[in-house]
């Protein structure tokens, strides 16, 4: 990946809340902000902090659509006789929302990137997990193994490997 948070929920990698599953779904988490702004000049905040209540604006339709087609899905799934196809298609639909929030969510990272200079916007906490599992952006073969001459040439994994 290109060190972008990525995922939302069940689609993109991050395990879900099952008892609320809009919930955090697109939205930047709070330790993302806060190295965000960490890195930002003093007049700097104030347009971030406005970018950012303009996509949380954005995104809460997607969210509110994202929590009753899930409930949706599942009243359909444990109705006593279920239907197949329309559980297919309720599912296919809840794909399609969580495809939405993720461009939106990649939308809005990359005019952060653009629009603040922020490089790191995760601070390391998913860089490993979003590059390529624990190990952070270490090239892989094709059998997930680290060869010998990539391990060599790579950056530390985890928060150090930011820092090159």
């Amino acid at each position: 990946m290109d060190g972008k948070m990525g995922g939302c929920g069940m689609m993109g990698g991050a395990e879900m809340d099952p008892m609320m599953p809009h919930m955090g779904m697109g939205a930047i988490p709070p330790g993302m902000v806060k190295h965000v702004k960490g890195q930002l000049k003093p007049e700097q905040v104030a347009p971030f902090d406005a970018a950012l209540k303009d996509y949380s604006k954005k995104i809460e339709p997607t969210q509110q659509a994202l929590f009753v087609k899930h409930e949706e899905l599942k009243a359909l799934q444990h109705a006593t006789n279920p239907d197949v196809k329309a559980v297919s298609k309720t599912a296919t639909e809840l794909a399609q929302l969580f495809s939405k929030l993720k461009s939106e969510r990649e939308a809005f990272e990359d005019k952060i990137t653009k629009d603040f200079g922020i490089k790191d916007l995760h601070g390391g906490m998913m860089g490993g997990m979003m590059g390529g599992g624990m190990m952070g952006g270490m090239k892989h073969d094709a059998m997930g193994q680290t060869p010998p001459a990539a391990a060599a040439d790579q950056a530390p994994a985890g928060h150090e490997g930011h820092k090159q």
